[in-house]
């Protein structure tokens, strides 16, 4: 009786979490085509608005403050994420000093970099030629961009992505209102746009705490909190993940300068056009957000081995579904909106085919943050870029373009199996075939059709029988 109401419990809990996640990927899915278009609008009105000269010297100020964004550490965010989530349970105190020392922590940041960047705009401006005058308004993301950042985390550890997704729209819709009504009413140019940043930023954090009630996570902590959060976070498993986050963006940036070199500047365009492409496709099932505050709350292996079995199912289906609709429609948006870009196509359809294997990777990621192995990711990633520093040069200086699409389509394909390896050598309990993606048990019909349910209900097409008639 006791093993039964045990398997019972199990069974629940799973069922739950599946609601979870299924409804995170349903709102954070729509949302994030609803942010892709609004995207799309703000992009078309500054390139309509500015001239050739005022829209360099804007992404000109924005390359300066992301460059100086690295201070904030954001490699962390992962590990806050999922080592508050897992404690929050259990050791709600040490979550919330976790969560309390990394919001000061870049908050202290952020005021040092406003000071820097408001007092010292004359002295950056001699190393940033022709940002500088700018540099004053660019100043103030870096006080509220602490503020934005924990106001996220914290509703992503709460499993709030409604509100999540409505924040972020918020913010797009002020920016945008901000830029038209500064064009129609006031000076418009390059200073409008970029205090559309600061200010479209303050006003969604004004609305949402005027609208979120939610506990806060935030406390004083003491000083062995302190340095108990500093070890946690700086010197444990950490460390891994700001290595980890570092040799990401080394390996994003490196070869477009390695196609600069062998093809063109005009061949970095196109590609990055056919890598944005596939990032917008992506962003349709953004299982990886989901799964990170989900995953370590199951801190049972044989659970975690079967929420993650199913999670890779659901994710390589949902990415199989998004390569064939991404071939059919990328053409069309490329065709309507940017025609000059059409050469990107082809390669675009090349790393298109590596899109369900990132499926699987998508649903891995988490998992090692939940069991706490970023030193594995990190291992992991030095693969990835060995990679591209070694097949990458070779094919781009062979084939030019096709090299680069070729090199960038393998590295998604190959990687997936020393992922897998790192997976079962984890989390032994895991067992997976891709015979698995095609058998649907009760739990997959019962899954399904409470997800199709949630799908009419936010469309309004779901009626009760009462109702008919």
């Amino acid at each position: 009786m006791e093993e039964g109401n045990q398997v019972r419990k199990t069974s629940d809990t799973s069922d739950n979490m599946g609601r979870v996640v299924a409804k995170g990927v349903l709102v954070t899915g729509f949302g994030n085509i609803g942010l892709r278009f609004l995207d799309l609008i703000f992009s078309v009105l500054l390139l309509r608005w500015l001239t050739l000269f005022e829209f360099g010297t804007y992404r000109l100020v924005l390359a300066t403050y992301d460059l100086f964004t690295n201070f904030f550490l954001t490699g962390l965010e992962g590990v806050v994420v999922s080592d508050v989530s897992r404690s929050l349970g259990g050791e709600p105190r040490k979550a919330r000093a976790i969560f309390s020392f990394y919001f000061y922590f870049m908050f202290l940041i952020g005021l040092l970099l406003w000071f820097l960047f408001f007092m010292g705009s004359g002295f950056l401006s001699f190393w940033f030629e022709g940002s500088g005058p700018y540099l004053k308004i660019i100043s103030f993301l870096f006080i509220l961009a602490p503020l934005e950042t924990a106001y996220k985390l914290r509703l992503q550890i709460f499993l709030d992505f409604t509100r999540l997704t409505f924040y972020k729209v918020i913010v797009d819709l002020a920016r945008i209102g901000i830029i038209v009504a500064s064009f129609f009413f006031f000076l418009f140019g390059v200073k409008a746009v970029l205090w559309s940043l600061p200010l479209s930023v303050l006003a969604a954090l004004l609305i949402a705490g005027v609208l979120d009630r939610k506990k806060s996570l935030l406390l004083i902590p003491s000083f062995s909190e302190i340095k108990d959060a500093a070890r946690h976070l700086f010197l444990r498993h950490g460390k891994w993940a700001l290595f980890d986050d570092f040799l990401m963006s080394l390996g994003g940036n490196i070869r477009p300068f390695i196609i600069k070199t062998f093809v063109g500047v005009e061949a970095v365009a196109l590609f990055s056009t056919a890598q944005s492409l596939l990032a917008y496709t992506t962003s349709l099932f953004p299982i990886r957000d989901i799964l990170a505050p989900v995953l370590p709350r199951s801190v049972d292996p044989d659970r975690l081995s079967s929420q993650t079995k199913r999670a890779i199912k659901y994710s390589v289906l949902a990415h199989i579904v998004l390569t064939f609709g991404a071939a059919l429609g990328a053409p069309l948006l490329v065709l309507f909106l940017f025609p000059k870009y059409l050469p990107s196509l082809p390669l675009f359809f090349i790393i298109l085919l590596s899109l369900p294997w990132t499926g699987f990777r998508s649903v891995v990621l988490p998992v090692f943050y939940a069991l706490k192995e970023q030193r594995m990711m990190f291992r992991l990633t030095i693969v990835r870029l060995s990679f591209t520093l070694v097949f990458g040069v070779v094919l781009i200086y062979l084939f030019g373009l096709w090299g680069a699409a070729v090199e960038a389509m393998l590295a998604g394909v190959l990687i997936t199996l020393p992922f897998a390896r790192a997976l079962y050598k984890l989390l032994p309990q895991w067992k997976f075939s891709w015979r698995d993606l095609f058998i649907f048990d009760e739990y997959d019909k019962k899954f399904l059709a409470e997800t199709k349910n949630r799908l009419l209900e936010k469309a309004g097409l779901k009626f009760s029988k009462t109702s008919v008639g």
